[in-house]
């Protein structure tokens, strides 16, 4: 009797490997938004020309023109010019875009399944902690007036709220702002209208000059610390005497000092708070897609944008034209230029949104967006540059030009970083401390040449 063996069964399936998570890293390069990167670039470029005016300039000099002897007509036009669409208004911009970077840079993190749940991903804090160590080193090692470190003490705060509402974020944004401006820019400017100090100042005030800076050339850190906290003349002249006719160690305690003043004081942590709110809103329109052409978006925050526009152009004209010549109304002008700032910043981000870039041919937007992609580079090597360039350990030019000059010289570096980055992004895939800054946040070096896989 014979049997019959049962059929055999299906093989057995082999085991499967569990999905491997992918390893977070930086953005690739086609995963890049390009118009981000023009406006990026734009924005880089405005700073720039306010950033200069404070590189070859004593305080108040860039800020409003007749406190530094010499100036001529044209000058004075510059400098109204510069007040009326530059200044107060790229800095806001470049705020809201790195909350933008910030957005951005978490969704694709939580996508690749890099975020942990609780708290926000650990690379984030890695990023913005180096971003906080760079700061600190161009302080100390060029220039006081770095926004680095402010961004990364703002984007600390800011990535904790990554994870709510979007109406939240709007809510803290809006009062981060308000409240910023209210408890230091409006005091500033109110006190500075009281009728005893606004006599004062027009009656004592007189321009300084090279020739007073020179007076004063020899003295110390700490007693151009004592001149600057005085009324001007006195802060322009001891300024310039550090940093036109002082060593590279002067004038390094010199800012070190001033940027610690200005770290411990009320004022700076107001001004936290409102980069805090900038970086939120940056969140928000990542989050709406306001930078893409299908924007989430009711039409009505457009025409919101667009008053922006208008009342920020109109409102900043007419500052300008009631307080010219108005040496006693500074600290009120600027109260008021931070405000329009912000208010022209979102009417100019809008206005930049709208352009069709794609129409515009690659000999216009190859070279902003190399710009924009090479931000942090750029913007520290003009630090290098200026500062060698103005300052006593280089070749000290520091107040020998004015308004007028120094805009020619933005333009005209403008034109060198183009040029340079569009070269350099030609063989490498980062700018050199977008490299180094990547590396670093990954804790791996990342692949550099376009050669390397």
């Amino acid at each position: 009797m014979s049997t019959t063996e049962p059929p055999a069964g299906p093989p057995p399936e082999p085991p499967r490997e569990p999905p491997r998570e992918e390893q977070p890293g930086p953005v690739r390069e086609l995963e890049r938004i390009p118009q981000l990167d023009i406006i990026r670039g734009i924005a880089l470029m405005g700073i720039l020309l306010v950033n200069i005016l404070s590189f070859g300039m004593p305080h108040p000099s860039w800020i409003m023109p007749g406190f530094w002897a010499g100036e001529t007509a044209l000058d004075r036009a510059t400098s109204e010019g510069i007040s009326l669409f530059i200044l107060g208004k790229f800095y806001p911009m470049f705020t809201i875009l790195f909350g933008v970077g910030l957005a951005i840079q978490y969704r694709r993190l939580r996508a690749r399944g890099a975020a942990d749940g609780a708290v926000p991903p650990g690379v984030l804090f890695r990023r913005l902690g180096w971003l906080l160590a760079i700061g600190l080193l161009h302080v100390v090692l060029f220039w006081e007036g770095d926004i680095l470190l402010h961004y990364a003490l703002a984007g600390l705060v800011a990535v904790w709220l990554l994870r709510v509402s979007s109406r939240i974020i709007l809510f803290v944004a809006i009062t981060m702002l308000v409240f910023s401006y209210l408890c230091c820019s409006l005091p500033m400017g109110a006190m500075a209208m009281l009728p005893e100090e606004s006599g004062r100042a027009a009656e004592t005030f007189e321009p300084a000059s090279i020739e007073m800076a020179k007076a004063r050339a020899g003295i110390t850190p700490m007693e151009a610390l004592e001149s600057f906290f005085r009324e001007p003349p006195h802060d322009s002249a001891a300024m310039a005497a550090i940093y036109k006719y002082g060593t590279w160690r002067e004038a390094a305690t010199f800012r070190i000092a001033i940027y610690g003043l200005y770290m411990l004081s009320l004022c700076l942590e107001m001004r936290i708070l409102g980069l805090i709110g900038l970086v939120l809103l940056g969140v928000l329109m990542e989050r709406r897609g306001f930078f893409t052409r299908t924007p989430n978006l009711p039409s009505w925050v457009f025409a919101f944008f667009w008053g922006c526009l208008v009342v920020g152009l109109a409102g900043t004209a007419l500052l300008i034209y009631y307080t010219a010549g108005r040496i006693d109304l500074l600290y009120a002008r600027y109260s008021v230029l931070v405000l329009l700032g912000v208010t022209l910043a979102l009417g100019y981000l809008n206005l930049l949104r709208a352009i069709p870039w794609e129409r515009l041919g690659r000999w216009v937007t190859a070279p902003l967006s190399a710009l924009g992609r090479m931000a942090l580079s750029n913007y520290l090597l003009a630090s290098v540059f200026f500062t060698t360039l103005f300052y006593g350990h280089g070749f000290g030019l520091y107040g020998e030009i004015r308004h007028a000059g120094l805009a020619l010289l933005a333009v005209a570096f403008w034109v060198v970083q183009m040029a340079f980055s569009l070269v350099w992004l030609r063989y490498f895939r980062f700018g050199p401390l977008e490299w180094a800054w990547r590396s670093l946040t990954y804790r791996k070096l990342q692949p550099l040449s376009r050669a390397s896989p």
